[in-house]
């Protein structure tokens, strides 16, 4: 990162932008620290521009659950039937 400090002559100016707004963004990060527990963690979603995303996602992963369950556990009922046959 000291190609950003040193003269901008080295880079383009776009690309010293960007070097920039990236070592903001780090610098910000790094301040920011990790929900530790579950009810951070509610508070950091619920918070969030796009909990609807996080809504979505855990409620089709539970779908997904719940269908497979369906689906396999009608295929073993029905191989334990064949089997018996």
């Amino acid at each position: 990162m000291s190609v950003a400090d040193t003269d901008s002559e080295v880079l383009s100016s776009e690309c010293h932008e960007k070097l920039v707004a990236r070592r903001a963004m780090f610098s910000f990060a790094s301040r920011i620290s990790a929900p530790q527990t579950l009810i951070d963690l509610k508070d950091v979603v619920t918070g969030s521009p796009v909990k609807s995303m996080f809504v979505f996602i855990v409620t089709c992963s539970a779908a997904v659950v719940f269908v497979g369950g369906l689906v396999f556990g009608r295929a073993t009922r029905h191989m334990r039937y064949m089997k018996n046959k």
